[in-house]
């Protein structure tokens, strides 16, 4: 009897493990890239995990820079498929893990940005450059 009170639970457990255990990769194997962020919210961008539901993050490529009214349109590989970022005086801007300005960005370049969504449109928290120019 206590056998199968032990060994029950048990085995039930091995089973439930084996059928949500990812997939062994090989030793030193990455995961896939990702070249954008997946379509789960508004314009190609998706929302960083454990955040309020108006923050979005978006990887893509800088498509216009207007630094006087301090704003970027981005690109996200889609056809048509483009953001409008405003950028504050206080968002965070790192290029290469260094912190860095809106005079650094650039058309083509890629970059990661974290903004959130208000009623006068998309404000930036914090932009990443990716290295280099978008491929």
């Amino acid at each position: 009897m206590w056998k199968a009170q032990v060994l029950v639970p048990i085995a039930l457990f091995l089973v439930l493990a084996a059928v949500v255990a990812p997939e062994p990769r090989a030793r030193g194997a990455r995961a896939p890239a990702v070249s954008h962020a997946t379509s789960l919210g508004p314009e190609g961008a998706s929302r960083p995990a454990s955040t309020p539901g108006r923050i979005w993050q978006l990887v893509g490529t800088i498509d216009r820079v207007n630094r006087a009214e301090r704003r970027l349109v981005i690109g996200t590989g889609a056809a048509a498929a483009q953001t409008v970022v405003a950028v504050p005086e206080h968002t965070r801007i790192r290029h290469r893990g260094h912190p860095s300005g809106l005079d650094d960005l650039a058309p083509g370049r890629s970059i990661r940005v974290v903004y959130e969504q208000v009623a006068e449109g998309n404000t930036a928290h914090s932009i990443d450059v990716l290295s280099g120019q978008a491929q």
